[in-house]
């Protein structure tokens, strides 16, 4: 890739940054302070991922990649594929306004990183587009076989189940956010797919439910994982975020569904989790959220802020995973403990995403391109 190229991606990355983040509003939650440790994660993903793409790329080229990994009921998600790039330059941006690089350094590992992002993306998604706001905030994963069988395979709920199915929904995401360290991490939709009489269905999963992956997880807490659910739904627009979160109105969409097929997964291949089964999940992933509620809790300020840096910084692990290469790689965080202590000043992070991100209003993008 040369550098005519790179800037071209940069310009696209920072632009659909600068949309997405425009909108996004702060994030400061009960136990975690976003900012602060998106930004540690951006630093350590700036300076580590080159070196574990090189990893990746010696198992397996992007396009292997993109072209094979399983694109639901499984670990490898939207969300891994689209943030090595935009972490990446994320993380470039805050060094550059914190003064720490120049436009021109790491130039080499700027250009492998972008290449192998535009490549992987392109092999996974299928459709000539490098991101959901590039094809008009749709994510179709699926192929048109598969949007039948699953189309098929949803059905139609009566009163009471759609009752359960909204709170099996609202549960599973409640716990998936909180073991996320308060972000949609691990949380993916494909879609909107038409399948027809004015329904659109999106295929929705929840990764590693438990935490397994994680050091602060609660393995063993579920029955099972991982779910993933066809839901359709009538009288909704949906979009799909870069990230592959669907949003659209009303809001919370979920209420309108019609129809809904719900699986656990394990290594890809799915398995029917009916109606019956509802009731008792979400009963158990709401006493799944309490005990690791009381975890987190527990825990100091920079111990959660390490955590959600880790959250953020493992996005890349199951793609080492997939390839065979992830007890090759070092997991532990190196250059986020540099900087910790810098940006943990109440506000500074606050700020500093803003005046690197979004300011001023009227660019269009977040990105600085590299010198030509």
């Amino acid at each position: 890739m040369d550098i005519k190229e790179a800037n071209r991606l940069i310009d696209l990355l920072g632009r659909q940054t600068k949309i997405e983040l425009s909108n996004r509003g702060k994030l400061e939650t009960v136990l975690f302070p976003n900012s602060l440790y998106e930004s540690l994660a951006a630093i350590e993903i700036f300076y580590r991922y080159p070196g574990f793409l090189r990893a990746i790329s010696r198992k397996a080229s992007p396009e292997e990649i993109g072209r094979t990994c399983v694109k639901y009921g499984n670990d490898v998600t939207t969300m891994q594929v689209w943030t090595i790039g935009l972490e990446f330059l994320w993380g470039r941006q805050l060094l550059l306004t914190l003064g720490v690089i120049g436009p021109g350094d790491y130039l080499n590992e700027t250009l492998e990183a972008l290449d192998f992002w535009k490549r992987v993306n392109l092999a996974y998604r299928g459709d000539g587009n490098l991101c959901n706001g590039q094809a008009g905030h749709v994510n179709p994963l699926l192929s048109a076989e598969e949007v039948r069988r699953f189309s098929d395979e949803s059905k139609p709920l009566s009163e009471e189940q759609k009752t359960l199915f909204r709170r099996l929904h609202a549960k599973a995401l409640s716990l998936l956010i909180l073991m996320n360290c308060e972000s949609r991490a691990k949380y993916s939709d494909s879609g909107p797919y038409d399948v027809g009489d004015g329904e659109k269905m999106l295929l929705t999963d929840f990764v590693d439910l438990d935490g397994s992956s994680y050091p602060w997880g609660i393995p063993g807490a579920l029955p099972f994982n991982h779910l993933t659910m066809a839901i359709v739904l009538k009288d909704v627009r949906l979009r799909i975020a870069n990230a592959g979160l669907a949003y659209g109105r009303p809001p919370n969409f979920v209420q309108n569904v019609t129809r809904a097929a719900v699986y656990t997964s394990e290594r890809g291949k799915l398995k029917p989790f009916g109606p019956e089964l509802w009731s008792e999940a979400a009963t158990a992933l709401s006493a799944a959220q309490t005990r690791l509620y009381r975890k987190f809790a527990a825990m100091d300020q920079r111990d959660r802020v390490m955590a959600g840096t880790t959250t953020y910084f493992w996005f890349i692990k199951p793609l080492a995973r997939f390839v065979g290469v992830e007890s090759e790689l070092d997991w532990s965080l190196r250059h986020a403990l540099d900087f910790y202590d810098a940006l943990k000043e109440p506000g500074f992070a606050d700020d500093l995403f803003e005046r690197t991100l979004i300011l001023p209003r009227e660019a269009p993008s977040s990105y600085t391109p590299l010198p030509e």
